[in-house]
């Protein structure tokens, strides 16, 4: 479910300074660093940096007002906010304010106190105005074409229109959009949604039984849940977002669903990739570069076939040869005899396998050891080229260009 809108990473050409990080408590910085990127963190750096100069208040320290709005909207929201109305754009701004305990004030034009914010007051709302405008967004965030083919797969499964449920009806009725309560007495994010586009979203509204929930996801590509701690945890968002046990799902609390097992992933994935970070030296985007090529490899080992549960996705010693083969580096009987040591200390237990962690402790190692002039190929990992495929212009750094090789001819 890699269809989502909201955060993203690109290129950053300011580093995030020790000031920055030592303004910072250890609690939130381990969460900032958890949720943002490292070239999130240094762009927003910069920014609160351009604030802090305007402001002339004192270090660490900047006026709150409307351009901490365009923050969020220009960082966060280009893609996510075109589909909302400037009315909803000011309610999602009015309730990340209160969540975090700010005057309103100059929303509404208003005369107020001024407030002052340091960067780690800065972090934190940008971390509020995330979920607020996806919660707000008609389709919670994704584009409408995934949105679609979560009704699509609903519909084979048996769904029926909302209207046709009366238990989902009496739930909406009784149990207001929480942005109602923030909005005091102006129209709620929940009124606004259901118009977008001139359309009224209720005689879109669809509904499952909850008994075909995990044949849904199985559908849409999350075969990957068939433990038992894994339908547990979905089980208990279920629960969460239908409080009620109204015996059915709606298409907006699938994308809800969505929405959070999506996050959950995401922690998990950026969870490991601190960890290879602290443990390597590497560099964020080295460990993207690598995960990119990794991947490949790990698909092929795998045969096409998805990992089952908690299963690892690995790659062989084999596989790793054909990964130096991509990267133009062949290596003889004695090259794979060190290749095959060096993972042997990461192999999981009973395999000659390794996942991702081992791949990027072992690529380290032998990046400092020049294996097979393994440090020039490394040195390239920077460069760029602009892929026009499809008529959409992307940059390819090196390693996604050789993946892409690999995949095209099958080495």
């Amino acid at each position: 479910m890699s269809n989502t809108l909201g955060p993203r990473r690109g290129s950053v050409k300011c580093g995030f300074s020790r000031g920055r990080r030592s303004s910072c408590t250890e609690d939130g910085w381990l969460r900032f660093r958890l949720m943002f990127s490292q070239d999130q963190l240094d762009k927003l750096s910069y920014c609160f940096g351009e604030l802090e100069a305007e402001d002339h208040i004192g270090e660490n320290q900047i006026k709150v007002d409307r351009r901490l709005i365009v923050v969020c909207e220009k960082f966060f929201g280009e893609e996510l906010l075109a589909d909302l109305t400037s009315e909803q754009r000011h309610l999602i701004a009015r309730r990340t304010l209160q969540q975090q305990g700010l005057s309103v004030g100059f929303l509404e034009k208003e005369i107020s106190a001024e407030q002052i914010m340091t960067f780690e007051q800065f972090l934190n709302f940008l971390l509020a105005y995330i979920p607020n405008a996806q919660d707000a967004h008609h389709y919670r965030g994704y584009p409408q074409h995934f949105a679609l083919k979560v009704r699509s797969v609903m519909r084979e499964r048996g769904a029926v229109p909302i209207s046709e449920v009366p238990a989902l009806i009496t739930n909406s009725q009784e149990n207001p959009n929480s942005y109602d309560d923030d909005c005091q007495g102006s129209k709620s994010l929940k009124s606004i949604s259901l118009t977008q586009d001139g359309r009224d979203a209720r005689k879109e509204a669809i509904a499952i039984k909850t008994a075909s929930l995990f044949k849904v996801l199985n559908d849409l590509g999350m075969d990957g849940l068939n433990s038992g701690e894994d339908q547990k945890r979905v089980l208990r968002e279920v629960q969460r977002i239908d409080p009620d046990d109204t015996g059915f799902f709606s298409l907006n609390q699938m994308l809800a669903l969505f929405r959070t097992l999506d996050s959950q992933w995401e922690i998990s994935e950026r969870r490991q990739q601190i960890a290879i970070i602290d443990e390597t030296n590497y560099l964020e985007r080295d460990v993207d570069n690598l995960k990119t090529i990794f991947n490949v490899y790990a698909e092929q080992s795998l045969d096409g076939e998805k990992p089952v549960g908690n299963e690892k996705v690995t790659i062989s010693v084999a596989q790793f040869r054909e990964f130096f083969r991509a990267l133009d580096l062949n290596l003889n009987k004695n090259d794979t005899g060190t290749l095959k040591q060096h993972m042997s200390e990461s192999f999981l237990p009973g395999t000659e396998k390794i996942d991702f962690s081992g791949f990027c402790r072992c690529m380290k190692k032998l990046e400092n050891e020049n294996f097979c002039g393994l440090k020039a190929v490394m040195g390239r990992k920077e460069e760029v080229e602009i892929d026009v495929g499809d008529g959409v212009d992307r940059q390819l750094s090196y390693f996604e260009r050789k993946a892409a090789s690999t995949k095209q001819y099958g080495q």
